[in-house]
Protein backbone atom coordinates (compact mmCIF):
# COMPACT_ATOMS: atom_id res chain seq x y z
CA UNK A 1 0.00 0.00 0.00
CA UNK A 2 1.39 2.96 -1.40
CA UNK A 3 0.06 6.36 0.14
CA UNK A 4 0.90 10.35 -0.68
CA UNK A 5 -0.04 13.20 1.61
CA UNK A 6 -0.18 16.49 -0.66
CA UNK A 7 -0.61 19.63 1.71
CA UNK A 8 1.37 22.97 2.04
CA UNK A 9 0.60 23.58 5.22
CA UNK A 10 3.63 21.54 7.20
CA UNK A 11 1.94 21.02 10.10
CA UNK A 12 -1.38 19.48 8.66
CA UNK A 13 0.92 17.24 6.34
CA UNK A 14 2.99 16.11 9.35
CA UNK A 15 0.08 15.07 11.07
CA UNK A 16 -1.92 13.31 7.98
CA UNK A 17 1.54 11.45 7.44
CA UNK A 18 1.39 10.35 11.54
CA UNK A 19 -1.94 9.58 11.63
CA UNK A 20 -1.86 7.23 8.57
CA UNK A 21 1.06 5.67 9.99
CA UNK A 22 -0.50 4.69 12.61
CA UNK A 23 -3.49 3.45 10.79
CA UNK A 24 -1.59 1.12 8.93
CA UNK A 25 0.70 -0.34 12.20
CA UNK A 26 -2.86 -1.09 13.10
CA UNK A 27 -4.09 -2.55 10.29
CA UNK A 28 -0.53 -4.83 10.14
CA UNK A 29 -0.96 -3.36 6.68
CA UNK A 30 2.70 -2.96 4.63
CA UNK A 31 3.39 0.14 2.59
CA UNK A 32 5.01 3.38 2.23
CA UNK A 33 3.83 7.17 3.08
CA UNK A 34 5.55 10.12 1.19
CA UNK A 35 4.45 13.81 1.70
CA UNK A 36 4.94 16.36 -0.76
CA UNK A 37 3.85 20.41 -0.31
CA UNK A 38 2.35 20.75 -3.28
CA UNK A 39 0.81 19.18 -6.11
CA UNK A 40 2.88 19.95 -8.88
CA UNK A 41 5.70 17.38 -7.00
CA UNK A 42 3.04 15.04 -7.27
CA UNK A 43 2.14 15.16 -10.71
CA UNK A 44 5.80 15.02 -10.76
CA UNK A 45 6.32 11.90 -9.48
CA UNK A 46 3.54 10.17 -10.97
CA UNK A 47 4.68 10.70 -14.18
CA UNK A 48 8.32 9.42 -12.93
CA UNK A 49 6.84 5.66 -12.43
CA UNK A 50 5.75 6.30 -8.87
CA UNK A 51 2.92 4.20 -7.57
CA UNK A 52 0.33 5.48 -5.44
CA UNK A 53 -2.35 3.44 -4.32
CA UNK A 54 -4.03 6.53 -2.56
CA UNK A 55 -3.97 10.16 -2.15
CA UNK A 56 -4.55 12.56 0.81
CA UNK A 57 -4.45 16.45 -1.11
CA UNK A 58 -5.82 19.37 0.55
CA UNK A 59 -7.83 21.26 -1.75
CA UNK A 60 -6.54 24.91 -1.02
CA UNK A 61 -3.04 25.07 -2.40
CA UNK A 62 -0.64 27.25 -3.94
CA UNK A 63 -0.17 26.74 -7.60
CA UNK A 64 -2.51 24.22 -8.14
CA UNK A 65 -5.49 23.69 -6.20
CA UNK A 66 -6.30 19.93 -5.32
CA UNK A 67 -9.09 19.95 -6.76
CA UNK A 68 -7.29 20.82 -10.63
CA UNK A 69 -4.53 18.65 -9.48
CA UNK A 70 -7.23 15.56 -9.25
CA UNK A 71 -8.13 16.48 -12.52
CA UNK A 72 -5.16 16.51 -14.30
CA UNK A 73 -4.07 13.05 -12.66
CA UNK A 74 -7.54 11.50 -14.22
CA UNK A 75 -6.87 13.14 -17.22
CA UNK A 76 -3.40 11.50 -18.05
CA UNK A 77 -4.78 8.17 -16.75
CA UNK A 78 -4.42 7.68 -12.53
CA UNK A 79 -7.31 5.46 -11.55
CA UNK A 80 -6.10 5.28 -7.61
CA UNK A 81 -8.38 6.70 -4.70
CA UNK A 82 -8.49 10.21 -3.80
CA UNK A 83 -9.36 11.77 -0.57
CA UNK A 84 -9.86 15.54 0.06
CA UNK A 85 -8.56 17.37 3.31
CA UNK A 86 -10.11 20.55 3.56
CA UNK A 87 -11.11 23.34 5.89
CA UNK A 88 -14.19 24.08 3.78
CA UNK A 89 -16.63 21.66 2.38
CA UNK A 90 -17.21 24.12 -0.55
CA UNK A 91 -16.02 21.98 -3.18
CA UNK A 92 -17.68 18.62 -1.78
CA UNK A 93 -19.82 18.57 -5.21
CA UNK A 94 -17.19 18.86 -7.62
CA UNK A 95 -15.06 16.28 -5.65
CA UNK A 96 -17.42 13.78 -7.04
CA UNK A 97 -16.40 14.67 -10.78
CA UNK A 98 -12.74 13.71 -10.34
CA UNK A 99 -14.52 10.25 -8.63
CA UNK A 100 -13.01 11.22 -5.40
CA UNK A 101 -13.03 8.45 -2.64
CA UNK A 102 -13.95 10.40 0.19
CA UNK A 103 -13.47 13.99 1.79
CA UNK A 104 -12.33 14.82 5.43
CA UNK A 105 -12.80 18.13 6.85
CA UNK A 106 -9.98 20.06 8.70
CA UNK A 107 -8.95 19.56 11.67
CA UNK A 108 -8.96 15.71 10.77
CA UNK A 109 -9.68 13.06 14.02
CA UNK A 110 -7.68 10.32 13.77
CA UNK A 111 -10.86 8.40 14.43
CA UNK A 112 -12.70 9.72 11.48
CA UNK A 113 -9.29 9.01 9.29
CA UNK A 114 -9.09 5.47 10.57
CA UNK A 115 -12.76 4.67 10.09
CA UNK A 116 -12.58 6.02 6.53
CA UNK A 117 -9.03 3.79 5.44
CA UNK A 118 -10.38 0.85 6.75
CA UNK A 119 -13.86 1.43 4.63
CA UNK A 120 -11.92 2.24 1.83
CA UNK A 121 -9.23 -0.81 2.23
CA UNK A 122 -11.77 -3.46 3.13
CA UNK A 123 -12.47 -4.84 -0.32
CA UNK A 124 -8.61 -3.73 -1.51
CA UNK A 125 -5.96 -6.47 -1.83
CA UNK A 126 -3.15 -4.68 0.07
CA UNK A 127 -0.64 -7.78 -0.97
CA UNK A 128 0.31 -6.69 -3.84
CA UNK A 129 3.41 -5.03 -4.77
CA UNK A 130 3.56 -2.31 -7.39
CA UNK A 131 6.42 -1.61 -9.67
CA UNK A 132 7.75 -0.29 -13.19
CA UNK A 133 8.73 -2.24 -15.68
CA UNK A 134 9.36 -0.66 -19.53
CA UNK A 135 7.13 2.03 -18.77
CA UNK A 136 4.53 0.11 -17.49
CA UNK A 137 3.25 -0.71 -13.92
CA UNK A 138 3.01 -3.93 -12.76
CA UNK A 139 1.21 -5.75 -9.63
CA UNK A 140 3.20 -8.83 -8.09
CA UNK A 141 1.25 -10.28 -5.08
CA UNK A 142 3.54 -11.32 -2.23
CA UNK A 143 3.26 -14.81 -2.87
CA UNK A 144 4.71 -14.58 -6.42
CA UNK A 145 7.88 -13.22 -4.79
CA UNK A 146 10.39 -15.89 -3.83
CA UNK A 147 13.11 -13.30 -2.62
CA UNK A 148 14.92 -9.73 -3.11
CA UNK A 149 18.26 -9.71 -3.31
CA UNK A 150 20.47 -5.96 -2.77
CA UNK A 151 22.57 -5.90 -6.14
CA UNK A 152 25.18 -2.57 -6.07
CA UNK A 153 23.28 -0.01 -6.99
CA UNK A 154 19.71 -1.49 -7.23
CA UNK A 155 17.62 -5.05 -6.11
CA UNK A 156 16.59 -7.58 -7.86
CA UNK A 157 13.55 -8.76 -7.16
CA UNK A 158 12.86 -12.91 -8.33
CA UNK A 159 9.56 -14.10 -9.15
CA UNK A 160 7.91 -17.30 -8.57
CA UNK A 161 7.72 -17.54 -12.96
CA UNK A 162 11.49 -17.37 -12.65
CA UNK A 163 11.80 -13.68 -14.26
CA UNK A 164 14.31 -11.49 -12.52
CA UNK A 165 12.91 -7.75 -12.01
CA UNK A 166 14.89 -5.01 -11.02
CA UNK A 167 14.00 -2.31 -8.17
CA UNK A 168 15.77 0.94 -8.26
CA UNK A 169 15.19 1.03 -4.48
CA UNK A 170 17.41 -0.04 -1.01
CA UNK A 171 16.37 -3.42 0.18
CA UNK A 172 15.72 -2.15 4.00
CA UNK A 173 13.17 0.15 2.02
CA UNK A 174 11.22 -2.48 -0.01
CA UNK A 175 11.19 -4.46 3.35
CA UNK A 176 9.40 -1.10 5.02
CA UNK A 177 7.00 -1.08 2.21
CA UNK A 178 6.77 -5.24 2.41
CA UNK A 179 6.38 -5.16 6.18
CA UNK A 180 4.36 -8.33 5.82
CA UNK A 181 5.24 -11.71 8.46
CA UNK A 182 6.02 -14.17 5.56
CA UNK A 183 8.80 -11.69 4.46
CA UNK A 184 12.47 -12.27 6.61
CA UNK A 185 15.57 -9.96 6.45
CA UNK A 186 17.70 -13.60 6.72
CA UNK A 187 21.09 -11.52 5.30
CA UNK A 188 21.92 -7.40 4.60
CA UNK A 189 21.39 -8.49 1.46
CA UNK A 190 18.52 -11.07 1.20
CA UNK A 191 14.99 -10.39 2.02
CA UNK A 192 13.31 -14.19 1.50
CA UNK A 193 9.63 -15.10 1.17
CA UNK A 194 9.66 -17.75 3.90
CA UNK A 195 6.25 -19.58 2.19
CA UNK A 196 9.27 -20.47 -0.54
CA UNK A 197 11.67 -22.43 2.30
CA UNK A 198 12.02 -25.97 2.13
CA UNK A 199 14.96 -26.36 4.29
CA UNK A 200 17.62 -24.36 6.85
CA UNK A 201 21.14 -25.52 7.07
CA UNK A 202 24.05 -22.90 6.52
CA UNK A 203 21.41 -21.11 3.74
CA UNK A 204 18.13 -21.28 3.41
CA UNK A 205 16.84 -23.60 0.20
CA UNK A 206 13.92 -22.88 -2.04
CA UNK A 207 11.39 -24.52 -3.41
CA UNK A 208 13.02 -23.58 -6.63
CA UNK A 209 16.26 -25.14 -6.23
CA UNK A 210 17.96 -21.89 -5.51
CA UNK A 211 19.34 -20.61 -1.86
CA UNK A 212 20.24 -17.41 0.09
CA UNK A 213 22.62 -16.53 2.87
CA UNK A 214 21.79 -16.71 6.15
CA UNK A 215 23.75 -14.22 8.61
CA UNK A 216 25.86 -16.06 10.68
CA UNK A 217 25.86 -13.21 13.35
CA UNK A 218 22.32 -14.42 13.48
CA UNK A 219 21.80 -17.32 12.15
CA UNK A 220 19.89 -18.79 15.85
CA UNK A 221 17.90 -16.33 15.59
CA UNK A 222 16.74 -16.06 11.53
CA UNK A 223 16.16 -19.80 11.89
CA UNK A 224 14.00 -20.01 14.59
CA UNK A 225 11.48 -16.96 12.85
CA UNK A 226 11.57 -19.42 10.60
CA UNK A 227 10.51 -22.17 12.60
CA UNK A 228 8.05 -20.13 14.51
CA UNK A 229 6.70 -18.53 11.18
CA UNK A 230 6.39 -22.62 9.82
CA UNK A 231 4.81 -23.93 12.97
CA UNK A 232 7.44 -26.60 12.96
Amino acid sequence: MEIAVCDDDNLDRTLAASMLRRCLFERNTGGGIMCFSNAKELIYEIQDGKCFDLIFMDIYMDKIMGIDAARQLRASGYSGMIVFLTASAGFAVESYDVKASGYLVKPVSYEKLKYLVNDLLKDFDTELYKLKRRGEIISLHYNDIVYIESCNSKCLLHSITGEILPIYKRLCDIEDELRDKRFLRCHQSYLVNMNHIIHANKSFILANGESVLIRQKNSKEIKQQFLEYSGK
